[in-house]
């Protein structure tokens, strides 16, 4: 029945005989029952209680709380709580700022509240709003979906619900269920994901997946590293993924503009339309629209390619390989082996361009478009100069009329519908058989050419 209590500037201990409601000044640590107890603090100071349910602190900045038993209580104007024992909840009734030690367990009000935590702890939390670590490894579990604000913290494990994290300085952070992750202006942050699912990221430099399926949504352009991630979403900005050293086998993309890839085998999938660029990527998979790819490596390289309308190559030397019969423009590439099926190749720019397994080559608007035959076999050609064979038996099918067709190590060449010349190159024919060509031009002089008619016809 006594509802105030003022102490000396001794250390005194207060033991509650009765729930009920308590205010002190000057008292160092207080006792309850079994009961319900709230206490007040008149004065600012350190209060040690057990079996407290309720502690009202000043309007000081100074009030420190140190919980000594299990159990939950809740707290209102205390600016720093110490628990000195385990399985303990603490409810915070109003917003505000508070710094915290041991605490398992901590419910925020329906304000903002700033959590300090002061030595490194697992603790499961609701309704913070911003959440401080320490430069130890702090474990977080959010036990109601909600979004929050975390700095130093090296892990956060989400609710059932959709839960977003905001980085407030830079560093590493690992996630496990958690929907949503947005990064600092800094180049460093990296997440490790734990979970599988889809989480939607901003301003992540580097992600690394460790369940599967994983998937992460891009919310913002920009650059990123990847590894062991297996879907990548992108925006309408400008987007890089880059493939680090031992992570990535296989990917699929959309709406990202640059991949660049590593030394080991990365397959890319485009899950919608579109253009991309590529460096060291050692497949691309296209969509059953109208897909362009860029290659950036510049020494050039081999790559297999699936359903990719246009290929553009750079200065060095390439080799496709299509894993998929169909049509495919092609600029700067410098050889193209087809499938067992049917494959028509278009030039867009002039040049030499070997083929193996290519049914059809359509050359450019230039005049020095040169084709070289690896393998034997029909081939259709339209608008080339030059066509070399170096395997037989071969065959040439003309789909337009040709000018003037430069031709060495051919067997044989039908003619068009309309009139078209031949030329045998020097030293390369020294026989050919052909069909509805109107006119043939013998090589050097020291040639010996023997040319067999197909068809009835002049020549």
């Amino acid at each position: 029945g006594i509802e105030s209590v003022t102490g000396t500037a001794g250390t005194e201990t207060v033991t509650m005989l009765a729930a009920g409601n308590l205010s002190i000044s000057s008292i160092e640590s207080v006792v309850g029952t079994t009961g319900v107890e709230t206490v007040t603090m008149l004065v600012t100071g350190n209060l040690s209680v057990d079996a407290i349910d309720n502690v009202v602190g000043t309007a000081a900045a100074t009030d420190t709380l140190t919980i000594l038993s299990a159990g939950s209580i809740e707290v209102s104007g205390v600016e720093k709580i110490v628990s000195t024992a385990a399985n303990n909840t603490v409810t915070l009734l109003a917003a505000g700022s508070v710094s915290i030690s041991e605490v398992e367990s901590l419910i925020g009000s329906s304000g903002v509240e700033t959590v300090t935590m002061l030595a490194a702890d697992a603790m499961a939390v609701s309704g913070i709003e911003n959440l401080l670590g320490t430069t130890d490894v702090e474990t977080i579990t959010m036990l109601a979906a909600g979004a929050m604000k975390i700095s130093g913290i090296e892990s956060v494990v989400g609710s059932t619900g959709v839960d977003v994290l905001t980085m407030l300085t830079a560093g590493a952070l690992t996630t496990n269920g958690v929907e949503s992750v947005i990064g600092t202006t800094a180049t460093t942050d990296s997440l490790t994901l734990l979970s599988s699912g889809t989480v939607a990221l901003s301003a992540i430099d580097t992600v690394i997946g460790t369940a599967t399926p994983n998937a992460i949504k891009l919310l913002s352009a920009g650059a990123m590293k990847i590894s062991s991630i297996e879907t990548v979403l992108g925006t309408t900005g400008v987007e890089t993924l880059t493939f680090i050293t031992g992570g990535n086998d296989a990917v699929k993309i959309s709406a990202i503009d640059s991949i660049i890839g590593t030394t080991d085998v990365e397959t890319v999938t485009l899950l919608a339309a579109g253009k991309v660029s590529l460096s060291s990527v050692d497949s691309i998979l296209g969509t059953t629209g109208t897909d362009t790819v860029v290659m950036l490596n510049t020494a050039g390289q081999a790559m297999r390619v699936s359903g990719i309308e246009s290929l553009l190559g750079t200065a060095g030397t390439e080799t496709i390989t299509m894993l998929k019969a169909g049509s495919m423009s092609i600029s700067g590439i410098e050889s193209v082996i087809g499938t067992t099926g049917v494959e028509t190749l278009t030039m867009l720019v002039g040049g030499n361009l070997a083929v193996n397994a290519i049914e059809s080559v359509i050359g450019s608007s230039a005049t020095n478009d040169s084709v070289t035959l690896l393998s034997a076999g029909t081939v259709s050609v339209k608008n080339l100069e030059t066509v070399i064979g170096n395997a037989s038996p071969n065959v040439v099918n003309l789909l337009a009329a040709a000018a003037d067709l430069k031709v060495s190590g051919i067997d044989s060449i039908i003619g068009s519908s309309g009139t078209d010349k031949v030329t045998l190159m020097a030293g390369g024919n020294a026989n050919i058989s052909v069909s509805a060509i109107e006119s043939i031009i013998g090589g050097a002089a020291s040639d010996t050419q023997t040319v067999t008619m197909l068809a009835a016809g002049s020549l």
